[in-house]
């Protein structure tokens, strides 16, 4: 009775098409990620609403620092200009509002593919769940920044590799498209490239020609490491995602911190099932995939945003496989067409969400980007003037048109300074004695847990003018000359 019961709860759910189930899903992930403030919680959005601007009123890409008084000039490559351009026009049309926008469709994007692409090989209920549980390993860094479009390119591109091996061929030309728009968008688009290379190798492992493999994948992959090259900056803009993973600053930044049991539970749970089943079923994930799963985890565990591109490859690439012995599919069925209501479905639901979204008023206040009151509270005067600022509120002091000591791009920053910054957030007065003199600062603001925040109200020199729950400002006082 009991059994016959838990069945006929499925029953609805077993009825719908994969297609309609992940549009539907898609559609509850894009509302709830629109009206989600944390999706501004990042500071580094304002500096890439600030570039796109930039780009828009110079009709270029900047190739030199325009927002730093620090590095005047410096040389820095804006190499996510392509999605920094739409972020700039969104914001300049409805503030927050419009912003949220491109971000929340990207995200859904990624999930419905992901759906429509796990119903080809998994009943519905398992592939609902699958999604979900992807969507919360998303949902940590779905913050509005450029990799929330890159996600969509990499599923993508992921799709048009692995239906390429299934029908034992090259993925078509027209990816190299794809390429182009990923490599002036985001720097991820260096897994893109590795991705054709893991596959390339295992369509050697495992198809019987050689000659035939070569000459199909090989064009493809040259033409795809060609495309990488076409943007503003050449070969230097190809070589930014290998200089950036080896600086020693990224110890000291939050998202390239180490995977922890205690904070990052949701991952690690989905980590050792993938983990887990691959193992069980290594015959029929074979050894390339089985390699590919040992370096996402390596980089997952060691980086949390690698968090994300480990569920977003092995969700498509290894999970189908490793549960092929449990759900009876030796083959994948063949990719479901999108029906016209499905379509219909899809554009009156976000045309619904966006209307809302536009109608409520929005106001980001999620730390660590946040500053509370603080910059309403220093003085318009000294506005202009050289400011010590917490690396988060970088990017909020530059779209508000404040030359920063520093932001979220430690790229251009370098090891150093970077380091040394860290060291005076950290309660290093000497060293930011120093730092302040030689570069006239006047005023500080910082979030309130800095260490630098309380050590200050003990310097002289300095005076604490405001204090919230989220930062505080001092500023400078100079001390009067003496009557003769």
């Amino acid at each position: 009775m009991l059994q016959t019961a838990q069945r006929s709860r499925w029953t609805w759910l077993v009825s719908l098409s994969g297609t309609l189930v992940a549009a539907l899903f898609s559609l509850f992930a894009a509302a709830y990620v629109a009206f989600d403030t944390s999706l501004f919680a990042d500071g580094d959005t304002s500096w890439h609403i600030a570039t796109g601007r930039w780009i828009l009123e110079h009709g270029a890409v900047p190739f030199h620092d325009p927002f730093s008084f620090t590095m005047p000039g410096k040389s820095w490559h804006a190499h996510e200009w392509l999605a920094e351009v739409p972020m700039a026009l969104a914001y300049d049309l409805a503030d927050w509002r419009a912003l949220a926008l491109p971000f929340v469709a990207a995200f859904a994007f990624t999930l419905f593919l992901i759906g429509r692409e796990l119903s080809r090989h998994f009943p519905v209920r398992w592939m609902l769940a699958t999604v979900a549980a992807v969507f919360n390993i998303l949902f940590a860094a779905t913050l509005a920044r450029p990799h929330l479009f890159a996600w969509a390119i990499l599923v993508s591109w992921l799709l048009l590799l692995l239906r390429a091996r299934e029908a034992h061929r090259a993925p078509p030309l027209l990816a190299i498209l794809l390429m182009v728009v990923w490599a002036n968008m985001h720097a991820s688009y260096i897994v893109g490239l590795g991705l054709v290379g893991v596959f390339a190798l295992e369509a050697l492992v495992q198809d019987r020609s050689p000659a035939a493999t070569l000459r199909a994948w090989v064009p493809f992959g040259l033409l795809s490491l060609a495309a990488a090259c076409v943007t503003p900056f050449g070969i230097q803009g190809f070589l930014y995602p290998f200089q950036v993973s080896g600086m020693e600053a990224l110890s000291v930044i939050g998202e390239w911190r180490q995977t922890r049991v205690i904070s990052d539970g949701i991952f690690l749970a989905y980590f050792v099932v993938v983990v887990g089943f691959a193992a069980l079923s290594w015959r029929r994930v074979g050894i390339v995939r089985l390699l590919l799963t040992a370096a996402l985890a390596y980089m997952a565990l060691k980086h949390i945003r690698h968090q994300q591109l480990f569920a977003l490859v092995t969700v498509l690439a290894v999970i189908p496989l490793a549960m092929a012995r449990f759900t009876g599919r030796d083959r994948p069925a063949p990719a479901p067409a999108i029906d016209r209501w499905t379509v219909v479905l899809l554009a009156a639901g976000f045309l619904l969400i966006s209307a809302v979204r536009l109608m409520v008023p929005l106001e980001p206040k999620s730390p660590p980007g946040y500053m509370g009151g603080a910059f309403e509270a220093v003085p318009a005067e000294l506005r202009s003037k050289p400011v010590f600022n917490t690396y988060s509120f970088g990017g909020p002091l530059i779209l508000r048109g404040v030359k920063v000591f520093i932001d979220g791009r430690a790229d251009m920053y370098g090891d150093r300074f970077t380091l040394d910054f860290d060291r005076m957030s950290d309660g290093d007065v000497r060293l930011f004695q120093q730092t302040a003199d030689r570069y006239g600062i006047e005023w500080v603001i910082l979030w309130k847990a800095d260490a630098l925040s309380a050590k200050l109200d003990k310097v002289p020199g300095w005076r604490r003018i405001h204090s919230d729950e989220i930062a505080t400002v001092h500023v400078r006082e100079r001390r009067q000359p003496q009557p003769r």
